[in-house]
């Protein structure tokens, strides 16, 4: 694919990736939202113009966290909802992806069960 030796992947910690197979996936990648899942990855953006790549084997367990944004507007303070996408891998957070829409979440986390066998989805309280 021509367009992929264009696309630019990133590690969770910045570290560039140099893997054509990985750009090719993250063109027919399913999109939702700032999401896009892979064949071979998690692809996302998070409040900048860095593509960042998570392949699946690193990932064994996803969640939502919603967190209360306080706003204030001319007839007081209100509070909106934002949303992350949270994948772990081997008890590590991996990412926590940000978005105001809850349903890009929902979409990525279907996705992501589809491609990983086994993975666990839902918040688990940590072990004490």
């Amino acid at each position: 694919m021509a367009e992929a030796k264009n696309i630019r992947l990133y590690t969770p910690q910045g570290g560039k990736i140099e893997d054509i197979g990985l750009a090719e996936d993250y063109i027919r990648a399913d999109k939702a939202g700032p999401f896009r899942v892979g064949q071979r990855a998690l692809f996302y953006r998070d409040g900048g113009l860095k593509r960042y790549c998570i392949p699946l084997e690193q990932i064994d367990h996803a969640f939502t966290r919603v967190v209360a944004c306080a706003t204030h507007c001319c007839c007081g303070t209100m509070d909106l909802n934002t949303f992350r996408l949270v994948v772990c891998g081997k008890g590590q957070e991996l990412a926590s992806v940000y978005t105001e829409t809850e349903s890009y979440v929902d979409q990525a986390q279907e996705l992501l069960k589809q491609r990983i066998p086994g993975l666990k989805l839902g918040y688990t309280a940590p072990a004490p």
